[in-house]
């Protein structure tokens, strides 16, 4: 008998990120023009070197950093709330206050598959690339997180 997984929505995602100045709402349900979310870790934290004489030497580095990737249509209400917030830090930086730069926390957590990624120490990476064209275009916004915990539901055999 084969094995049924939990079946998967991004209608079920519910996900927010919190600025030092406003909370931006990025659930699946709230029609924010989002094509698709990517969550990556950023260090390699098991390395395996082999030595000349064949010897394996394996390494465990620490790193919790991330990047949250973002795809959305560039004349959603969403890519505009992330470039309200990416002004705000960068009109503080012009100033020389840069204390808020890295201010922001994300959460996403799939309701039903009970999964979660919670990122502390946010910032936009950059504007994303934007298109000037006959039909609306994707942009990507990246989101660098200093430190990020990804919780699931418990697994037992």
């Amino acid at each position: 008998m084969s094995a049924q997984l939990v079946t998967y929505s991004m209608l079920d995602t519910a996900g927010t990120i919190a600025t030092p100045f406003s909370s931006i709402d990025i659930s699946g349900l709230a029609q924010r023009g989002v094509v698709r979310m990517e969550l990556e870790m950023s260090v390699d934290q098991s390395t395996i070197k082999v030595a000349a004489d064949g010897a394996v030497v394996p390494s465990v580095k620490p790193g919790d950093n991330a990047v949250l990737r973002m795809e959305m249509f560039q004349t959603s209400s969403l890519h505009n709330e992330l470039l309200a917030w990416y002004n705000q830090i960068r009109a503080a930086r012009d100033q020389g206050d840069v204390s808020q730069w890295f201010g922001g926390s994300f959460l996403i957590a799939g309701t039903v598959s009970g999964l979660s990624h919670y990122g502390t120490g946010c910032a936009p990476m950059k504007v994303p690339d934007y298109h000037y064209q006959e039909e609306a275009e994707t942009v990507t916004w990246s989101i660098v997180a200093c430190n990020c915990v990804q919780q699931g539901p418990a697994f037992s055999l």
